[in-house]
């Protein structure tokens, strides 16, 4: 892998059901096939969990577990991430730039709303099929 002095990020942003884990899995088989050590992050897996405290320590435990992913990659020799995550606003967006130790661009996928719709009623899961398509729609 080529490493670089200079790491930086990307993130994949959209509703639920944009396509962003798809799109950050395929610039990760980019950056592969051109020998660039990257780390690919759907940054919704490192905030399932449920600790029985409400959620008001959700996004301060999602935005550690970020940092510490990243920069456990970094540490490895990773130069390149790409990250996927639906960020509904400013204060959102300024947690996870704090998260992530190096420049991030930010990239919005914008989708109709009946391919949303599709994708994500056919999910096999509730929350899936109801939470997140009801956020979507908002």
């Amino acid at each position: 892998m080529t490493p670089s002095a200079d790491p930086q990020a990307v993130l994949v942003t959209g509703v639920y059901g944009a396509g962003k884990s798809t799109v950050v899995e395929d610039i990760g088989t980019l950056l592969e096939k051109r020998g660039i050590a990257y780390g690919v992050l759907d940054v919704d897996w490192l905030g399932w969990f449920d600790a029985g405290q409400g959620d008001a320590i959700h996004e301060r435990v999602q935005m550690a577990n970020v940092a510490h992913v990243c920069a456990a990659y970094l540490a490895e020799g990773v130069c390149r991430l790409a990250l996927a995550r639906s960020v509904r606003d400013r204060d959102e967006l300024a947690a996870i730039r704090l998260a992530v130790p190096a420049p991030m661009r930010v990239v919005r996928l914008e989708v109709d709303a009946a391919l949303v719709e599709r994708r994500l009623s056919d999910n096999p899961t509730e929350g899936r099929r109801q939470d997140d398509l009801n956020v979507a729609m908002e």
